[in-house]
């Protein structure tokens, strides 16, 4: 039977509090209100958007709601599956974004059981660009999580495949990495990697739950500048002609100071520990392309896909450069630094 026209078609975003849900749901609001375009007219499968975001306490979805990018808000923590099916209610859509501890696999597994009770029509996946044949936990959940919301929704699910967050260079395990022009960044930083900034991520899901036929039954693999993150730095202070120093800091060091914080958090340590060992591959890797390298032959660098941006978005991918312009509150506390 056919959708009553006058029922609105209702997404849910997950994350609305972080980087990637925050900027979905201001993409979507722009999308919704764009000039020339009310909202009213905006619609998917010939219904009119109604937007629901989530935060994982009401103090949270207080702030949020103070932000203005939805229609409403509702408490979700992930750790109450019994809370779901109120929170999926009349919903048709869903951004979600995993959290990144253990828990993240039956977290996962309740909610598209949720979701697939409750009729969601559309469900799009924050996963991940997944290397295959490692032998590395997170690596598999991802890998778990995507093969169930494929045979529990079938066609009805867009999986999107980021790489390196640029974010990462200057915020993770919830602290920011910028002190005093000095830059703490996880990671190897000659290794080449491929990049993607959060902005582009949530727009991508945006456009993804506002045209789901487009979508439906797609994996989007989000690859837009293939560099190192000493390059990065060196980029990010020509741009904002501002000192900076780098100094990396391995897994071990962030797995050591995870442990540290929150030495109970069994969930989060895992997460840690499985970057830990990613790197360590990682790293096997590199050095053994390097000693295959024929003298004199140019490194190899990884692929990547800047065209899917503009496919989807109608623009151009935030390159590094781009985003130290758009992001320099970040590092307004820099008062010097070598490279």
């Amino acid at each position: 039977m056919p959708s009553d026209p006058t029922t609105p078609w209702t997404i849910l975003v997950l994350g609305g509090t972080g980087l990637v849900g925050g900027h979905c749901l201001r993409h979507l609001k722009a999308r919704l209100s764009a000039p020339g375009s009310p909202s009213h007219t905006v619609t998917v499968r010939g219904r009119p958007v109604r937007i629901i975001a989530t935060a994982r306490s009401q103090d949270k979805a207080r702030l949020l709601a103070q932000q203005g990018l939805a229609h409403e808000y509702r408490v979700l923590d992930l750790d109450q599956p019994r809370t779901f099916k109120k929170v999926l209610d009349g919903c048709n859509a869903v951004f979600f974004v995993n959290g990144y501890t253990a828990a993240m696999m039956h977290q996962a597994k309740w909610f598209i059981d949720a979701a697939a009770a409750a009729g969601v029509e559309h469900f799009v996946h924050l996963s991940a660009d997944i290397p295959k044949n490692q032998f590395i936990q997170h690596i598999a959940w991802h890998e778990l999580i995507d093969a169930y919301l494929e045979t529990k929704l079938p066609n009805k699910w867009t999986l999107l495949a980021p790489g390196f967050f640029t974010e990462n260079i200057v915020t993770y395990n919830g602290r920011k990495r910028v002190e005093n022009g000095v830059i703490t960044a996880l990671g190897n930083p000659n290794a080449p990697i491929q990049f993607i900034a959060c902005e582009d991520i949530g727009e991508v899901a945006a456009c993804c739950l506002l045209d789901p036929d487009a979508h439906l039954g797609k994996t989007h693999t989000l690859l837009t500048e293939v560099t190192t993150i000493a390059e990065a730095v060196r980029t990010i202070s020509r741009v904002l002609h501002t000192p900076l120093t780098l100094v990396p800091r391995t897994a071990q060091q962030t797995y050591d100071e995870a442990l540290q914080l929150d030495p109970q958090d069994g969930g989060r340590l895992a997460y840690f520990a499985c970057i830990r060992d990613l790197m360590g591959v990682t790293m096997a890797g590199l050095e053994a392309r390097e000693k295959a390298r024929p003298q004199g032959a140019p490194a190899k660098r990884p692929p990547v896909y800047p065209e899917v941006i503009r496919e989807i978005c109608g623009r151009e991918p935030i390159t590094i450069e781009r985003w130290a312009k758009r992001n320099a509150e970040w590092f307004g506390d820099a008062k010097g630094g070598k490279l």
